[in-house]
């Protein structure tokens, strides 16, 4: 394993100083973190902001975890051009195997609960964002899980 990742930590030690420094090791990368502590000179607490992955970073971990190594993007039909959102659908998976990663991506799409009449209103677009009408959030969600039954996972 790369051991940069001390040279990092050292590093943020050095520079939060006298304060306790605190981070998280993935995978061999070093990321640094906040120390929220009360009394960060002697004690840390992690910031949980700082060590919450990202989507691509929470997709990439799970396809790697799942040694997915075949990727297909699909670009989802804009149906509805008025929302002023678009759709890929990314796919990661492996020959010979029934294991998937999925992820729909939203361009120009809100924090929202996609397909969903709700997200239409005025005040929740305002607050979260845009909808896209080219998905449904439910839908995809029931058939996704639908291929699989609990005991494929024994």
């Amino acid at each position: 394993m790369n051991e940069d990742f001390k040279l990092k930590a050292e590093e943020h030690a050095l520079e939060m100083s006298p304060r306790e420094s605190c981070g998280v090791v993935v995978e061999g990368k070093y990321w640094r973190c906040r120390n929220i502590a009360a009394n960060a000179e002697n004690d840390f607490c992690l910031d949980p902001r700082d060590y919450a992955m990202n989507t691509m970073d929470s997709v990439n971990y799970w396809a790697k975890h799942n040694q997915l190594s075949e990727l297909e993007i699909q670009a989802i039909d804009d149906v509805v051009p008025s929302d002023k959102t678009y759709v890929e659908k990314f796919t990661f998976y492996r020959n010979n195997s029934d294991t998937k990663v999925v992820h729909f991506k939203i361009y120009n799409g809100g924090h929202q609960w996609f397909g969903s009449p709700i997200a239409d209103w005025f005040l929740i677009k305002l607050f979260l964002g845009k909808n896209n009408h080219e998905i449904n959030s439910n839908k995809e969600l029931v058939d996704f899980f639908l291929q699989y039954k609990l005991s494929d996972f024994n």
